[in-house]
């Protein structure tokens, strides 16, 4: 049987989940710290190509989303049908049991296979959390003060000060923002309907200050001349494409964000088309904006550049903006983290139980979100885990997601003598 539209409440809390509520799943899951990532891109690539490397990357991720779609129903489809009459099952049919995409390739290619792609997927996404994680400490341990044995209360910036104090600091709100962290980690999504949504109208605002402040420095002329970007440097074209497909990889979380979505048949494509079409829109936006008004002299992370500019003696707005600007990508981030452990935690978690979707749910969960901070506790440049767990990105959710629809609609058309 067809699942059934079901009425449910607008920012969740029944059995299932309405469209917006998982399209803030996949726009925060998506963006986390990538979009900030696109201006310096730009500036290394010119704005022409990498505004066209981001645009192609957009289609191809976008493609290999839906291929994920495809997947689940195709493969659902077969499990219903065994055992029941050719023609008697609903093959576009994405009701009950959420089907992980490890699990899929798991009953297609076996288990080496599953092996190898849980492994990839496992260190990819340590690699995400794991600068999420270093990006969250580093930023709270600029802002607000902890006690250090070495030096009492403080505040200090890691990336600069290499002092034994400030390692401590980083390494108390690290620990600390892990401990906060986790009780999202553990429960399902549909739960995390309403933070999510507050944590998406967060990173709009974000977004909507970073434009807003870009266009008062180019009409004011306030800002200081960094130098003019070049509209093509082929050299730096593979790092804009790298960020590219690490901003856009949604594919893994998609089984996890559609798993409680009402009416899934009907809106399953048009969530995670208009999810990565929004993303796409954004990262243009800011790429194309931030890396114009501030030419060379844009850092790696865009909310960065702002942290020098204005007055050695800044206004009391100027404090404010900057504050706001530390401050909101670390909200982002404690949105997109625990999306990335409930996906990491439940594929791991086949790995050692195919057969039994259920257990040991909530060790996986813990483990998918302790991993990363053990990583970062040791190592908090973002660049070196960003870079490290680029190629990986690229198996995960591009290759995989395509050989896996491939052979559910192979199957299809073994049990069915057409497509699903």
């Amino acid at each position: 049987p067809t699942e059934t539209a079901e009425v449910a409440p607008l920012l969740g809390g029944g059995d299932k989940v309405q469209p917006l509520v998982v399209l803030c799943f996949l726009i925060n899951a998506t963006m986390g710290l990538g979009f900030l990532s696109f201006p310096y891109a730009y500036m290394k690539s010119g704005i022409f190509l990498g505004a066209v490397g981001t645009g192609l990357v957009g289609i191809v991720a976008t493609l290999c989303a839906l291929y994920v779609v495809v997947a689940m129903a195709n493969f659902k489809a077969l499990a219903k049908s065994q055992g029941s009459e050719e023609g008697s099952i609903e093959i576009n049919d994405l009701s009950g049991e959420k089907v992980e995409l490890a699990r899929l390739i798991y009953s297609t290619f076996g288990p080496a296979a599953h092996l190898a792609y849980t492994a990839c997927l496992s260190v990819s996404l340590i690699g995400t959390m794991w600068s999420y994680s270093a990006t969250i400490a580093s930023s709270l341990s600029t802002m607000l003060p902890l006690w250090t044995p070495q030096n009492g209360w403080m505040t200090c910036d890691i990336v600069t000060d290499e002092s034994d104090a400030c390692t401590t600091l980083y390494r108390e709100w690290l620990f600390l923002s892990t401990l906060m962290l986790l009780p999202m980690c553990i429960v399902d999504l549909k739960h995390q309907a309403q933070f999510q949504i507050v944590m998406t109208g967060a990173r709009f605002v974000l977004i909507a200050a970073i434009m807003g402040d870009c266009l008062r420095l180019a009409l004011s002329g306030q800002m200081v001349d960094q130098g003019t970007l070049p509209e093509a440097r082929p050299v730096g074209i593979p790092r804009c494409l790298a960020v590219a497909f690490f901003a856009m990889s949604m594919q893994t979380v998609v089984p996890e964000a559609m798993h409680d979505l009402v009416d899934k048949p009907k809106n399953a494509n048009r969530v995670v088309v208009w999810a990565l079409g929004l993303c796409m829109v954004v990262y243009l936006v800011i790429g194309i904006t931030v890396a114009s008004v501030f030419g060379t002299g844009v850092y790696p992370v865009a909310t960065l550049t702002w942290h020098n500019l204005g007055n050695p003696e800044p206004s009391a707005f100027q404090l404010f903006f900057r504050t706001l600007l530390v401050t909101l990508p670390v909200l982002d981030l404690t949105a997109a983290f625990p999306l990335c452990s409930v996906c990491l935690g439940d594929n791991m978690r086949t790995f050692v139980a195919a057969e039994d979707p259920e257990h040991l749910k909530v060790f996986f969960r813990v483990l998918a979100a302790c991993l990363p901070a053990c990583g970062a506790f040791f190592l908090w440049d973002v660049s070196q885990t960003l870079a490290s767990t680029g190629v990986l990105v690229y198996f995960v959710c591009v290759a995989a997601p395509q050989v896996v629809a491939y052979a559910s609609i192979q199957k299809c058309l073994e049990r069915w003598g057409t497509e699903c």
